[in-house]
C-alpha cells in the first residue's frame, strides 16, 4: 500500500549532524509523494540549487549512484538509458523548486498560495533546512526566531492542509565532548 502515513497539518523535523543524509531521505519522502500523492509537492532548497536537486532525481529515478550521476565517470550505456528514462519519469512527477538563498515564511506561502491557484492543491511541503529560513525580525533572539520559523511552518501545515518536512542541522558541539 502507498498511502501515506503523514497527515495534513503534520510538521515533520528530520534532524541530524551535516552529512548524514537528511536532503537525500526528504528527497526520496519528496520523489514517493509527488508521483503518488495528489497535488503538487513543493521543495525549499535554501542550500541546494535547483539544477543539484533536480540531477539528484534523476539519479534517483534511474538507480545509479550519486557518486556516478555527479561525476559522470564510469557511465556504462545502460546507465545512460537509466538516466534517460529517469529523467522522463522525474518529468511526469507533479513538483515545484524553490532555490532561492534568502527566503522568508511569508514568502513560502506566497509561493504557495500561486502553487495552489495553478495546481489546485498542495500535496506536502519540504523545507531544506530550518535553520536557514530568513526571520521575519532579525533582532530577536536566535531562539525567538526558530519558535516564530517553527510557528509559521505549522500554520502552513494547517492553512494548506498538507505535512511540512522541514530538514534541521545539529549542532556539532556534541562531537566535543569526550563521553
Amino acid at each position: 500500500d502507498k498511502k501515506a502515513v503523514v497527515n495534513g497539518g503534520d510538521v515533520v523535523i528530520i534532524a541530524a549532524r551535516s552529512g548524514m543524509g537528511k536532503t537525500t531521505l526528504s528527497q526520496n519522502i519528496f520523489s514517493h509523494i509527488a508521483q503518488y500523492e495528489e497535488g503538487t509537492a513543493v521543495y525549499f532548497s535554501i542550500e541546494m540549487s535547483t539544477k543539484d536537486l533536480t540531477a539528484r532525481l534523476y539519479a534517483d529515478k534511474s538507480n545509479i549512484t550519486m557518486k556516478k550521476a555527479f561525476t559522470g565517470k564510469d557511465l556504462s550505456n545502460d546507465d545512460w538509458d537509466g538516466i534517460m528514462e529517469g529523467a522522463k519519469l522525474s518529468q511526469q512527477l507533479d513538483f515545484r523548486i524553490d532555490d532561492r538563498s534568502q527566503i522568508t515564511i511569508g514568502q513560502m506561502r506566497s509561493m504557495l498560495n500561486k502553487t495552489k491557484q495553478e495546481t489546485g492543491k498542495i500535496s506536502a511541503v519540504f523545507v531544506d533546512y530550518l535553520q536557514l529560513i530568513t526571520p521575519s525580525n532579525p533582532n530577536d533572539m536566535r531562539e525567538r526566531q526558530v519558535s516564530l520559523i517553527s510557528a509559521g511552518l505549522k500554520a502552513i501545515a494547517k492553512d494548506f492542509d498538507c505535512p511540512v518536512f522541514a530538514l534541521s542541522q545539529l549542532n556539532r558541539s556534541l562531537e566535543s565532548r569526550p563521553n
